[in-house]
């Protein structure tokens, strides 16, 4: 499941009135804030107000039956005037990546991106490879456990799993874990 806050009707451009979310599902709680500040190259700081988050999956995503999952989303501003929003929850129709088959996918610094891979019978490992038709500087590919959070920003990714930075192309080997047949890939764009 994806959540995209969407951009507040009222551009909420202030850092000190952000709108607050957070999202609490049975394993896991999500937040962000919009408008996003991030610090970037050369200590700037840069703002988003179109942000969009991957909500941790269900046990079984795969399953071909549809499951009903409960979540609590919470939004909260201390601002002074009213401020609206938009919030859209959608299913990720392509969520699990396959082996020998190309997957096109954009990603943001607001928008991070993970996707599951599981692997087939009988093999030990793969390189996940990845190509940019961009040129972002220091973007990021990580390779995490299957756990909640996915640390899918540019100021967490590096802790879990392995990552590599890359500009226009990156590949990781990867090796199946006997306690986890399966593995979340992000990608990260720095500000």
């Amino acid at each position: 499941m994806s959540v995209y806050p969407g951009s507040p009707l009222i551009p909420t451009t202030n850092l000190q009135f952000p709108v607050l979310f957070v999202v609490r599902q049975q394993k896991s709680v999500l937040s962000w804030q919009i408008p996003l500040a991030f610090r970037g190259i050369y200590q700037g700081t840069y703002t988003y107000q179109d942000v969009s988050r991957t909500l941790c999956p269900t046990e079984s995503e795969s399953t071909a039956e549809a499951q009903e999952e409960y979540m609590y989303i919470d939004v909260a501003s201390l601002s002074p005037s009213s401020v609206r929003y938009e919030l859209m929850v959608t299913r990720l129709q392509e969520f699990e990546l396959l082996s020998d088959k190309p997957f096109n996918f954009s990603a943001s610094p607001s928008q991070p991106q993970y996707f599951l891979y599981s692997f087939p019978e009988g093999v030990d490992s793969v390189i996940i490879k990845v190509t940019s038709e961009e040129v972002y500087p220091c973007s990021v590919v990580s390779v995490q456990d299957i756990m909640c959070p996915v640390y899918d920003l540019d100021h967490n990714v590096e802790f879990n799993g392995v990552y590599q930075t890359m500009t226009k192309k990156a590949a990781i080997t990867i090796r199946v874990s006997v306690r986890q047949p399966a593995c979340a890939g992000a990608a990260v764009i720095p500000p």
